[in-house]
């Protein structure tokens, strides 16, 4: 106790005999400008008498007293700036914690949406956090709502146990509906929805939800301009992936990562041939990876008719191939 004490101390002293430096070689560097100031208008104007001595006088004063101003408004601009971020960084922090609220192992869900819509908030006012928000977001999706749940993953028990008991009764489970996202997943994509920035127009990268549950989510409006939303099982199991109604009511483009058993709707403008039908997610043409290493890194895969380091995924980077 006594050593962290002693450390303390030292810190406090450091940062009192620091910022004293500070404001004694500012308040130094002042009375030299003035000085300065003083000599070379005295010099310039060569005032004869007391009139033109009081008038210099009063000039110098008039010019030290804009200077004092302005520094004075920079100052408090400066301050806001700080507050603003701390304030911004403090509510971040809080709205993390709320997205992995948990209580006796259950996922408390009101409590979770509300820390979704805080980061929603803050990325609409601070530009600097915007896409480490979406990246946040988009990894909490595909922790949630993956295809292939890890073990202990909250919101998969309940369905195998309601299976099991449906198959001891001799009961059929109804498959005419896909399973309801839960409520967090279904903000996120909300947030997503109402975003107005996308790939190309102020996002820096393209989103990343492949191998996601996302059926049954409201993406109406929706900007998947280049978001990889590659999904093996949506041609073999109805509860999973994406649909075509959901794909009709968004908004994509040619470099939108499809399943292989969708193609993009008329209404993305997508020819055949920038997009092949039903085999986006295992065959991209060589604009494709042109556009890859220009525009961002992408993972394309491999194809006889492309160069490639070897069979299988290669990672497109803006420098070249990995």
């Amino acid at each position: 106790m006594s050593t962290i004490g002693e450390r303390e101390i030292k810190k406090s002293l450091h940062w009192f005999f620091g910022r004293t430096v500070l404001v004694v070689g500012v308040v130094a560097l002042l009375a030299v400008v003035v000085v300065l100031l003083f000599l070379l208008l005295n010099w310039y104007v060569a005032p004869t008498k007391p009139s033109e001595r009081k008038d210099l006088v009063l000039a110098v004063a008039q010019i030290l007293g804009g200077t004092a101003l302005l520094l004075g408004l920079y100052f408090t601009w400066r301050t806001l700036q700080v507050n603003r971020e701390g304030q911004i960084t403090e509510r971040f922090t809080q709205a993390i914690d709320q997205l992995g609220k948990v209580e006796e192992g259950q996922k408390l869900f009101e409590i979770r949406v509300g820390g979704i819509h805080a980061l929603e908030r803050i990325a609409r006012e601070s530009e600097e956090d915007y896409w480490p928000i979406m990246e946040i977001l988009t990894a909490y999706v595909r922790q949630n709502a993956s295809l292939t749940p890890e073990e202990g993953q909250e919101g998969t028990e309940d369905v195998t146990e309601e299976e099991s008991d449906l198959e001891d009764s001799g009961r059929k489970l109804e498959t005419t509906k896909p399973p309801a996202l839960d409520p967090d997943i279904q903000a996120i994509m909300t947030v997503l929805q109402r975003r107005t920035l996308f790939y190309g127009h102020g996002e820096r990268e393209s989103l990343d939800l492949h191998e996601t549950n996302l059926r049954g989510a409201d993406l109406r409006g929706a900007h998947l301009e280049s978001a990889d939303l590659r999904n093996p099982l949506s041609s073999v199991d109805e509860y999973y992936g994406i649909t075509k109604k959901q794909l009709e009511e968004a908004t994509g483009d040619k470099y939108t990562q499809l399943p292989p058993d969708l193609k993009p709707p008329t209404h993305w403008g997508v020819k055949t041939k920038e997009q092949p039908e039903g085999e986006r997610a295992h065959s991209l043409t060589s604009q494709d990876a042109v556009h890859a290493k220009f525009t961002g890194t992408a993972q394309l895969p491999y194809s006889p008719g492309r160069e490639g380091p070897s069979p299988g995924w290669a990672l497109i980077h803006p420098r070249g191939i990995i």
